[in-house]
């Protein structure tokens, strides 16, 4: 079942995808439109709402008629934090959406209300996707109203469940993925939900809202540096069970890469260091237990099996710093390392190898001082575990896990294929060869930092491969758009040379380069690289080369520098795509596929066919 169907077969009262196109896209994009969509049938193919290109009407998909507005611009080409939607709405200090909720089942206008004074003994609930690049501390409303204090709101990594006079808060351990939320108001409790997860409750003794009016809106953010993306915004006015939320959350997940690339006959590459032999490990809990590490002021969390700063009935601030010393065994011989936490929200980790110089250390990468550039020969690290809240009784800091890990080498072998992956080291004239891999694959519509391989500034990677390749397929998140190459290989054993980089003037170098397909769309005649990437966004990339290449195919070094970026999923084809496939792959990577019924007297069928209930379209249920 696709999430949209999941969600409507439990009666909402308004369901928003947010994937609407609007006349905002049409005004400024009306060529790339056109590109995107060639016939009529692939704006029905491909759009949730195409009447909405007449209109910036963000639609009510319940059959409700609850529709919203977006207010500026919700970005036309971004990918999507749900699978079955065609793209997200971006959020900023200049775009927001208003909700507006005042129909009933039947769609007929109604006095009815919830989260208001006359509906305190009326359940509801609130549901959505979000991802946050958010570093403001001010509250914003993802779906609320601020006026009123109901609703979901987002403050210095923490979802807030405002009720009125009451509220219950639950701190996200880390900030540098999407999730799914659920916030349930079910009179006696108030409950939110992360990824399908029951995460923070909390008792309501005679409660009643006091106010009248209830205007739910997502943004705007307080400033144009923050950020958020939304998708798949959903009211129901019963309290949904742990059983859908957790449903739902399963029906959002995309198709996992391999069943993608290898039906084409791809070869893929999972990138992440799990099956990657390191040579030691030490990891909390695990090498050491949290109690042994528990001190005044952090508590053992043991239901979640995190440390957590302790929780208090007062406001008040803390920082608690947990030191700690490894010594790294002298038997073997390391060449790099990789220092990895799970809870990163409200807590810093610092190094050092001789305990009196710390460095901060950046998750997922390698630690200070034991880098592939510089490896130090001393033999120890020690350790500085920071846990920051400036409000106790609401900010609480979890760590979950953190692992340091030592390897020799850092080659990685495809998932069903030969070629394979190694750093730049062995390459003249490259002075930064840093690179490091996530711990695990993770679903690539999350957008987990955790997930793929991580450039720094001037370091890349590169693939070796006895394939003649034309089509290359990857993820690619830049952190900013400077001077960077993308991928270059050179004229070896008859196959050609190859090359796709930028400078800082934006001015986008190509040789060899037949196509090249960002998100589903043709940008290979775009020459300026803001044209085809936008800095801290996910993007799914398709390039076609001219001639086949193979041996040694590089990704992000270039001569004129290269930025920091994340790389997943790449996927080597030895047939050149053309635009259909190219847009079929990703049309894969973003839905599930729709189950279809086929006979000569019947007509094909398939969920992702019907696009909007009409106006006949009528829910019953007992109430």
């Amino acid at each position: 079942m696709s999430y949209k169907a999941a969600v409507l077969y439990d009666y909402p009262i308004a369901y928003y995808p947010l994937d609407d196109v609007t006349t905002v896209d049409l005004v400024d994009n009306f060529t790339a439109f056109l590109s995107q969509f060639a016939t009529y049938q692939a704006v029905l193919d491909n759009v949730s709402s195409y009447a909405n290109i007449y209109g910036d009407i963000a639609y009510d998909h319940s059959g409700c008629e609850n529709d919203g507005n977006y207010i500026g611009d919700p970005a036309p080409d971004l990918i999507p934090l749900v699978a079955g939607n065609s793209r997200a709405t971006n959020i900023t200090n200049t775009n927001s959406i208003t909700y507006t909720i005042n129909k009933d089942y039947t769609a007929t206008a109604t006095t009815s209300q919830f989260g208001t004074v006359s509906s305190s003994d009326n359940d509801f609930t609130i549901e959505f996707w979000f991802y946050p690049q958010i570093s403001s501390t001010d509250e914003i409303p993802l779906i609320g109203d601020s006026a009123e204090d109901v609703g979901v709101f987002y403050q210095k990594g923490n979802i807030v469940f405002k009720l009125d006079t009451d509220s219950v808060d639950y701190t996200l351990p880390a900030t540098n993925k999407s999730f799914h939320v659920a916030s349930v108001y079910s009179v006696n409790s108030a409950s939110i939900y992360i990824d399908g997860q029951l995460v923070a409750t909390k008792n309501l003794n005679n409660f009643e809202f006091t106010n009248t009016d209830l205007n739910l809106i997502t943004g705007p953010t307080p400033n144009s540096s923050n950020v958020f993306l939304i998708n798949s915004v959903a009211i129901y006015r019963y309290g949904l069970s742990q059983n859908q939320i957790a449903y739902h959350f399963a029906q959002g997940q995309p198709l996992p890469a391999i069943q993608i690339v290898d039906p084409a006959n791809g070869e893929l590459f999972e990138m992440y260091d799990e099956e990657m032999s390191s040579l030691y490990k030490f990891q909390y809990p695990y090498s050491k237990d949290w109690n042994e590490l528990v001190t005044t002021g952090l508590t053992h969390n043991l239901t979640l099996d995190c440390l957590e700063i302790t929780q208090t009935d007062s406001a008040a601030s803390s920082t608690v710093t947990i030191n700690d010393f490894i010594s790294i065994p002298s038997s073997a011989t390391f060449d790099s390392s990789k220092i990895e936490w799970h809870g990163d929200n409200g807590i810093t980790v610092q190094a050092s190898i001789d305990g009196v110089t710390y460095n901060n250390c950046i998750n997922g990468q390698q630690i200070p001082g034991y880098t592939l550039n510089s490896f130090s020969s001393a033999g120890t690290i020690y350790l500085r575990i920071i846990f920051t809240s400036t409000d106790t009784t609401r900010y609480i800091p979890r760590l979950f896990n953190l692992d340091m890990l030592f390897y020799n080498n850092q080659t990685r072998y495809a998932y069903n294929g030969n070629s394979y992956m190694t750093t730049l080291e062995e390459d003249a004239g490259i002075s930064d060869y840093r690179i490091t891999l996530g711990k695990l694959p993770y679903d690539i519509l999350s957008r987990n930092s955790r997930n793929g391989l991580r450039t720094v500034v001037d370091s890349g990677f590169e693939i070796t491969t006895t394939k003649g390749v034309r089509t290359l397929e990857f993820f690619y998140t830049p952190a900013t758009l400077t001077d960077s190459g993308l991928i270059s290989t050179t004229a070896t054993n008859g196959y050609a040379a190859s090359n796709i980089s930028w400078h800082n003037s934006g001015a986008v170098s190509k040789t060899n380069i037949s196509a090249i397909y960002v998100n589903g769309v043709n940008k290979t005649s775009q020459t300026n690289v803001s044209n085809i990437f936008r800095a801290g966004q996910l993007h799914h990339v398709l390039i076609v080369f001219g001639s086949a290449v193979s041996n040694d195919i590089r990704f992000n070094y270039s001569v004129y520098g290269s930025v920091s970026a994340l790389y997943q999923y790449i996927a080597l084809y030895e047939t050149a795509f053309n635009s259909t496939q190219a847009a079929a792959n990703y049309d894969l990577y973003i839905r599930k596929q729709s189950s279809s019924i086929t006979d000569s007297s019947t007509t094909i069928m398939t969920e992702d066919g019907v696009e909007a209930y009409n106006n006949d379209w009528i829910v019953i249920q007992s109430v």
